[in-house]
């Protein structure tokens, strides 16, 4: 039996029409290897990508917290607040025991009304007329005090007695000048009477003189009424000399009186100067003891929340100029502070743009928010946290609009609140972002020492 063979090159015809070469796709494939290269390099050089610091930070309140101080210091009587309480703009925060303060502005306020007593004494003396002594204004209201009445006493009888002494004093001068004018009158009426005497021995001596002429009478009995006329003479002149001296006497009196009333008056002036200078001191003294006294209450110098208290039990002892406790300021709108790297700062600057994102919310909800750098450190800072090693950084602030928080449903961003700033920095190509570092690298390569 012969069996059949199948027809070869029948079968096999079917690739004969296939083309044999592959290069075409070979080309086509170099070609298209060279398109995406050359796209891609033309892409890496000249395309600017954008680039970002990125950095860490959180809400802060504008001007930072308030921090409570106390000028004196003293000891805690009351503590009124705690923690974490919103207090309002002069809420009393804390209050000192005043058993110091008290007891210096009432010494100083008593010696300021034995004071006014004193020159209200003095005013009374220093007028011209006669005047009484009368109670100051200001301690007619304290009168009920057992100090100041007796201040206000002491000073009116002190009065009363410089003046009564003024008065006996004077009182002695003017009975000298009285009897010194009787004595003065006394020796008028004896000029007066030998006048008339020496006026009658003229008389006579002239009548016995014409007779003397006449030798009616002898010589001894004119020479009789000349000694009479001389004795009436001579006691004449005595009494004028006593009328002079008694004159004087009363003019030196009168002067006395007159000087005595002076000193009176000068003392009391030159004295109520030295008091108003006192008045003066005291008054600054008592000024500046009330404030101290009005400072035992401690106010709240803004409104808002109290975050930190370095004091916590009452009779503590507050160190003058020491941190009492701090405020969170409710009313001031809140910033971002940024730390920024300090290898990255030369890219940060003033009026740049700044994204945030807002860490602490849902990422996948949350659009980025948009705000403008406001501030940057001059010079670094020390950053030591605790659990991390100091870092050196700069500090930056970042302002967010308000529209931008609106963007976020019931978003009330609080203090504290974290965020990651992404800050626009300078557009670079790819191949700049691969090629920095070796040429960073090179620039410091092959550098003598």
């Amino acid at each position: 039996m012969t069996l059949a063979l199948p027809n070869n090159s029948r079968s096999t015809d079917w690739h004969a029409g296939l083309p044999r070469s592959v290069r075409p796709y070979a080309l086509a494939g170099f070609a298209l290897m060279a398109l995406s290269f050359g796209g891609f390099t033309y892409w890496g050089a000249m395309a600017p990508l954008a680039s970002a610091v990125i950095a860490q930070g959180s809400f802060v309140a504008t001007g930072s917290n308030k921090i409570v101080q106390h000028l004196e210091g003293g000891i805690i009587r009351e503590l009124l607040v705690e923690e974490g309480m919103w207090v309002a703009e002069g809420q009393p925060l804390v209050r000192l025991d005043e058993t110091v303060a008290q007891a210096h502005t009432r010494r100083l306020q008593v010696r300021m009304f034995r004071l006014e007593a004193i020159l209200a004494r003095l005013s009374a003396a220093a007028r011209e007329e006669e005047e009484e002594y009368v109670t100051p204004a200001s301690l007619v209201s304290h009168l009920d005090d057992p100090e100041i009445r007796a201040i206000d006493d002491g000073q009116r009888e002190f009065f009363e007695g410089a003046r009564e002494a003024l008065s006996n004093r004077v009182g002695v001068l003017e009975e000298n000048i009285n009897a010194l004018w009787y004595q003065h009158d006394g020796i008028e009426v004896q000029m007066e009477s030998l006048e008339r005497q020496r006026e009658l021995i003229d008389a006579d001596l002239a009548a016995q003189s014409a007779l003397l002429e006449r030798g009616i009478v002898t010589r001894s009995a004119v020479n009789a009424i000349e000694r009479a006329l001389m004795d009436v003479q001579g006691n004449a002149a005595r009494l004028d000399a006593d009328l002079r001296i008694t004159t004087a006497q009363i003019e030196r009196y009168e002067k006395e009186v007159i000087q005595a009333r002076d000193d009176y008056r000068q003392a009391a002036l030159n004295e109520m100067q030295t008091v108003e200078a006192e008045m003066e001191a005291v008054r600054e003294e008592l000024r500046a003891s009330q404030d101290i006294l009005g400072r035992t209450i401690i106010t709240a110098p803004v409104s808002g929340v109290v975050v930190r208290m370095h004091y916590h039990t009452s009779g503590g002892v507050i160190t003058s100029g020491t941190p009492i406790l701090e405020i969170l300021p409710g009313d001031v709108p809140l910033i971002i502070e940024a730390q920024i790297p300090r290898m990255q700062i030369d890219e940060v600057r003033v009026d740049q743009t700044a994204s945030v994102r807002l860490s602490a919310l849902n990422q996948r909800t949350t659009p980025l928010l948009e705000g403008v750098v406001t501030y940057v450190s001059a010079d670094s800072l020390v950053d030591a946290l605790p659990g991390r090693a100091p870092e050196e950084i700069y500090v930056a602030r970042i302002t967010v609009p308000p529209e931008q928080f609106a963007r976020i449903n019931d978003f009330n961003p609080t203090p504290g609140m974290p965020a990651e700033i992404l800050i626009e920095a300078q557009e670079r190509t790819f191949f700049e972002y691969l090629t920095k570092p070796i040429v960073d690298s090179m620039s410091r390569a092959f550098r003598e020492r």
